[in-house]
């Protein structure tokens, strides 16, 4: 019997060992993947996690998007952008809610949505919210669960997860 329960333990520390590599490494690559663009005009440089994924038959909009601005004076300002779709119109409309899997929630009740129409039935809503180094800590250390746009929820699939927290921690560290 205590042989089994041994077994059993390292089998299961095996696989948890196996998938936190993966993750990883998924977030390493993940990092790799921030661009960067430097204005020759102002001096701004601009570094953002990447715009576009891959969907089931075409590409698609990642539903984050994280974006680190320096100007000449070498301030810092740091935006999420956020997005999701709806099947009715509403205009006018607030607030976003990220939760994570743990039960830590990241709420911006007055963040503006604004709507676009898409190619079929569907509206796409956005927010775009400065955030700060503490608030990107927290998604570059928690994986998202699902988030709201005013009444609009979406979700993330596991794989996004883990390259949320990537990006996140890639803009942050950038200077």
């Amino acid at each position: 019997m205590k042989k089994l329960i041994l077994f059993a333990t390292l089998l299961i520390t095996t696989v948890l060992t196996a998938q936190t590599k993966n993750e990883l490494k998924l977030m390493q690559k993940a990092m790799g993947e921030i661009e960067t663009t430097v204005d020759k005009f102002d001096e701004t440089i601009d570094w953002s996690s990447p715009t576009w994924g891959k969907g089931f038959s075409s590409s698609v909009l990642k539903p984050f998007k994280f974006i680190r601005i320096r100007r000449k004076d070498g301030s810092l300002t740091t935006y999420m952008r956020v997005i999701t779709y709806g099947a009715s119109l509403n205009v006018g409309i607030g607030g976003l809610i990220v939760l994570f899997e743990d039960g830590t929630r990241f709420e911006r009740p007055g963040a503006k949505v604004s709507v676009e129409a898409t190619s079929g039935s569907y509206w796409e809503y956005r927010a775009f919210e400065r955030v700060t180094d503490e608030e990107l800590m927290l998604f570059e250390s928690k994986k998202i669960d699902s988030f709201r746009l005013f009444i609009y929820d979406g979700t993330v699939s596991p794989r996004e997860k883990i390259k949320i927290m990537g990006y996140a921690k890639a803009i942050r560290f950038k200077k």
